[in-house]
């Protein structure tokens, strides 16, 4: 993945850490409303994601009681990441294969 979208995945994360992590009802009004923005439609988008889909994550996380949306985006993290780690190891074996490491002064 390259790095732009993996900046642009991150952000979808803290969104929706914001989601898991409100306090208050308007926080979680505020969190939510964010995934309702063109912004967020742009940024699932550029990373291939339903908009729809991801809105439908955050709304059921959004209706968990505080400890449960805390796990939930544990588990929500680990599957956006795994995501990224598989394409990352196919690009890290391509690299291996095609590039020598570069030499710096000194070593």
């Amino acid at each position: 993945m390259p790095g732009e979208q993996r900046l642009w995945q991150e952000v979808l994360l803290l969104a929706v850490n914001d989601v898991a992590r409100s306090r208050t009802t308007r926080e979680m009004a505020v969190a939510v409303d964010w995934f309702r923005t063109q912004r967020c439609r742009d940024i699932c988008f550029l990373l291939g994601r339903d908009p729809q889909e991801l809105k439908q994550i955050v709304i059921d996380l959004a209706q968990r009681s505080p400890a449960q949306r805390r796990y939930w985006m544990v588990r929500i993290k680990k599957e956006m990441r795994k995501g990224e780690e598989q394409s990352r190891g196919t690009r890290e074996e391509e690299e291996e294969v095609t590039s020598r490491p570069l030499r710096y002064h000194g070593s």
